[in-house]
């Protein structure tokens, strides 16, 4: 019976997203998988650090991609260069997206985060203390660029 298929159909579609949400995928899962996931809360990785570090700004990448969320905390008179290439190979997913649909290397990064989930701007004299600090927490870390006089602006090279 139809009903009865569309009801178990039903039934595993949940059991299935639900097991999806909680349980996270290697980073080379295929798309229709990592599509599925929201994003990560930072807040028991940073609160720690801001009470022992002087942390100048935070940005959580989400849409509008690393520069629509850095260009927020940005002062009027800088601007934040970011090595595209710096945190290692690009998700397939972002790859995979930009061939398919023939979407620009600027915009993709002004859409996704490009496997950045969280920028933290801090002095580079503090930047090994507090990498030091996410890495003993288990959490992967990158310098992925630099704070300049500037326009306010985000530039990636």
């Amino acid at each position: 019976c139809i009903v009865c298929f569309l009801f178990f159909f039903f039934l595993l579609f949940s059991f299935y997203f639900f097991f999806l949400m909680i349980r996270r995928p290697p980073r080379s899962t295929l798309f229709p998988y990592t599509t599925l996931f929201r994003s990560k809360c930072y807040s028991s990785l940073i609160h720690p650090l801001l009470e022992k570090h002087d942390i100048h700004g935070m940005a959580h990448i989400t849409g509008g991609g690393i520069p629509g969320n850095l260009k927020r905390v940005l002062p009027e008179n800088m601007t934040a260069v970011i090595e595209k290439n710096s945190w290692g190979e690009i998700n397939p997913l972002f790859n995979f997206l930009k061939e398919i649909g023939n979407i620009d290397p600027v915009d993709i990064y002004s859409a996704f985060n490009m496997g950045i989930g969280y920028i933290l701007v801090v002095d580079k004299n503090d930047a090994d203390a507090v990498t030091a600090d996410i890495k003993a927490v288990g959490e992967e870390v990158f310098t992925i660029g630099t704070i300049t006089k500037g326009d306010k602006t985000v530039k990636l090279v």
